[in-house]
């Protein structure tokens, strides 16, 4: 029998910004405090506190550094943090997999 527990749902990723913020650094790898932030689109102040809670996990890492005299937030995925966000991709795939096709059902309730 399948499960659907949400207990295989590592906490830490499943608020829907932190989801955002490792599936943008999951594609890019490395980015910048404000790419990010736009990618996102959240403010900086919540970005910034959804970093330190994905820092705290060890999922992310920062690094300023000096662009063109100025200064600049890195955010780099780990390679923990790449790990739990395909194994939350994973569990949230094998969630849905019996679920029948949503286009499909759609289609279908159309009058």
């Amino acid at each position: 029998m399948k499960t659907y527990s949400a207990d295989q749902l590592e906490e830490v990723i499943n608020a829907r910004s932190r989801f955002a913020m490792l599936a943008c650094l999951n594609a890019a790898g490395t980015t910048d405090f404000q790419t990010l932030c736009d990618q996102v689109e959240i403010t900086s102040g919540n970005l910034s506190q959804h970093l330190a809670r994905l820092e705290e996990a060890g999922y992310v890492t920062t690094d300023r550094v000096m662009v063109d005299r100025r200064p600049k937030t890195m955010v780099t995925l780990t390679e923990a943090g790449r790990r739990a966000f395909v194994d939350y991709v994973v569990a949230m795939r094998n969630m849905v997999r019996d679920v029948p096709d949503p286009v499909a059902q759609l289609r279908k309730k159309k009058p």
